[in-house]
């Protein structure tokens, strides 16, 4: 009964507070595993995805371009992962410090690395033009989706609910980036007394999607729909912190 009674006790210490996000992986040997596993596979991933499009190893026009947002998408993961093992390894002295560096250094990452085209953000006339309805609706979505994870946030590391958002933005804007635009086919579906719009993915020439860069667009997007994503984040952080003191 003993042996049983200090089992559970141990297991209970183990476990993440309430609320905990990805609570498994929260030790330093998984999350460096799971590091190196999606490291590789981004590797691999860039490798077919650089042979499609040098050699043209392919049978579609568009798979080159899907398969570099694969190879964005297993990057998003690995970046978290090797970011939460950083954190995980910092001093707890330091550790809020830490999280905060990363995570500004990530999102700073992906702003620089959508701007980099556009050479600067466009000024505020424009933005109307450049957030049709095809596009600003992802700013209210991502307050959204973050709603459940200021819920989930866990308290030690902050860091992971921070970047899940800026990498599912990242991963979500990355299509329009390279070339492939969502377009109203201008087709209804009919839904009761709704009616749905119908989407089409068409591949965007190279003069089409290099204007689609220069435009700013992208990076705009992404800083509106990353502000809207941080601030249930940011607002569940101040009130626990308000409960504490």
């Amino acid at each position: 009964m003993a042996t049983a009674a200090r089992r559970s006790e141990r297991r209970r210490r183990a476990k993440p507070a309430a609320g905990a996000l990805f609570g498994r992986t929260l030790s330093p040997r998984r999350t460096a595993r799971a590091a190196r596993l999606w490291g590789l596979i981004a590797l691999g991933l860039a490798a077919v995805a650089f042979a499609m499009t040098q050699w043209g190893w392919t049978l579609a026009a568009e798979a080159p371009l899907q398969a570099w947002i694969a190879v964005g998408a297993a990057l998003a993961i690995a970046v978290f992962f090797a970011a939460s093992l950083l954190a995980l390894r910092s001093a707890s002295r330091w550790r809020t410090l830490v999280q905060g560096a990363l995570t500004l250094a990530v999102a700073v990452a992906i702003f620089g690395f959508f701007l980099a085209p556009a050479g600067g953000l466009p000024k505020p006339p424009a933005w109307g033009g450049l957030l049709t309805d095809d596009y600003w609706p992802m700013i209210p979505v991502a307050f959204v989706l973050a709603i459940p994870l200021a819920l989930w946030m866990h308290r030690e590391l902050p860091l992971r609910a921070f970047l899940i958002v800026c990498l599912t933005l990242f991963v979500m804007l990355l299509p329009e980036y390279l070339g492939i635009l969502t377009v109203d086919t201008g087709m209804r579906s009919g839904l009761g007394r709704f009616t749905l719009p119908s989407w089409s993915y068409l591949y965007l020439d190279p003069d089409a999607a290099a204007r689609q860069r220069a435009s700013g667009m992208v990076p705009l997007l992404f800083l509106l729909a990353l502000l809207a994503g941080w601030l249930p984040l940011v607002a569940m952080g101040l009130w626990r912190r308000w409960r504490v003191d």
